[in-house]
């Protein structure tokens, strides 16, 4: 979107509201870093921090050195290890005019950050200097990127009627199709919604009866917005970084699967794979083999980038992995070439881990069959909140309906 605005002549500044990653470890702070390096390149001018991005920083997150030391963090009322990469604000001049642009974190947020090393102040104390400094520079438009509650970026927004744009990362997941104009100010307020699902676009046309127009976009699949060669590159060159260290370098570790704590059976948060269920469930098996389930992990073999060696994306393709949380299990899939047998989202997933349910139908154990027949069972009004939606989430599934999806891999109990 950016390229073809640059390329049908709109000289363009593009700021970020921040949350570039979402949960700590080493691979945010790889997804961090590479998110970074594609905001350089696409130009942005000013980022401002979101929630998630904060609770998980650390000294080597602001790097002057990564991104040729152009400071294109602002935070007006954030201080962090006093790196001196973070502005107060910024001043971007473009085609003549002036934009100052400075950001703001909550004070409802800032609770939620347990770190001595990161400072905040009160946003309503640290912004009359911030605004006084940048009107020193005679700017044509100040823009204040609020990560804050939308209430509480709304209050900014009335209590500082000097910026012309007030920019909130609050609302709801799609943004309303008009700004809104503060009541008794000048001050335009754009709520952007989540997930990067929309873009908001600015256009300022000074000495116009309307100098500021705006356009909810829609970053959809239309032919002109398709991915870049340049990100293309960046997505692969992650995806061999996250392979080239592999799950220990990811500090990814097998753990006992919750089925298995405290079991007498040692086996019993064990996985087996789903040859071992086709075995008494011959129809089930079959239904299951034929579904996109069992093609799970060939789907990320076969994308471009392969994507196998991602925790995040393997977790809900293979058999043995907690799907939110992206980890393995003990006995869980570890790679195509040292478990085979747990490619694809198969049996044990929904039904959880099945060795010693295996190992007694084998064995004709019938002091355990009758426990451990029942243990394995996933009863359908249970099966939406506590396994499909762990897979089928809003991120991943926004269309996910029980109803429809079931009738897809919909398979008897018993054969």
């Amino acid at each position: 979107m950016l390229k073809k605005l640059r390329s049908d002549g709109w000289p363009l500044i593009a700021f970020d509201l921040g949350s570039q990653v979402r949960r700590s470890g080493a691979q945010a702070a790889i997804k961090y870093h590479r998110t970074r390096e594609a905001l350089e390149k696409l130009k942005y001018d000013a980022l401002a921090f979101g929630l998630e991005d904060i609770r998980r920083l650390s000294i080597d997150t602001i790097d002057p050195q990564l991104y040729e030391g152009k400071a294109i963090h602002v935070g007006a009322n954030v201080n962090i290890y006093d790196a001196p990469e973070i502005q107060p604000f910024r001043i971007i001049e473009v085609n003549g005019y002036k934009i100052g642009v400075t950001a703001i974190f909550g004070s409802e947020y800032q609770q939620l950050v347990p770190n001595s090393d990161i400072k905040f102040s009160d946003p309503q104390d640290a912004l009359p200097q911030v605004i006084q400094e940048m009107q020193k520079e005679n700017c044509d438009l100040l823009v204040l990127l609020s990560h804050a509650p939308l209430e509480e970026s709304r209050k900014l927004a009335q209590k500082f009627p000097d910026f012309d744009v007030v920019v909130t990362a609050g609302g709801a997941d799609e943004p309303p199709l008009k700004l809104e104009v503060i009541e008794g100010t000048k001050t335009k307020f754009i709520e952007l919604g989540h997930k990067a699902m929309y873009a908001g676009v600015i256009g300022f046309f000074p000495g116009s009866d309307e100098p500021l127009r705006y356009q909810k976009v829609p970053l959809d699949s239309r032919p002109e917005f398709a991915p870049t060669e340049e990100m293309k590159q960046l997505l692969a060159e992650y995806q061999v970084e996250l392979q080239s260290l592999g799950f220990a370098g990811l500090e990814v570790f097998p753990v006992k699967h919750p089925r298995g704590a405290g079991a007498e059976n040692p086996r019993m948060g064990l996985f087996a794979g789903a040859e071992s269920c086709k075995q008494c469930h011959k129809k089930a098996w079959g239904k299951w083999s034929k579904s996109n389930h069992a093609k799970a992990t060939k789907t990320l073999i076969e994308s471009k980038p392969p994507r196998q060696f991602d925790p995040e994306c393997i977790s809900c393709h293979v058999t043995g992995w907690n799907p939110q949380e992206y980890f393995p299990y003990e006995s869980g899939f570890l790679s195509v070439e040292k478990t085979p047998h747990l490619v694809g989202n198969s049996c044990e997933n929904c039904h959880g881990p099945g060795a010693a349910h295996v190992e007694a139908e084998k064995n004709n154990d019938r002091a355990s069959l009758a426990k451990l027949r029942d243990i394995m069972k996933l009863r359908i009004g249970d099966a939406e909140l506590t396994v499909c939606r762990k897979c089928h989430d809003l991120d991943n599934s926004p269309e996910f309906n029980l109803e429809t999806y079931w009738e897809k891999v919909k398979h008897p109990g018993k054969d």
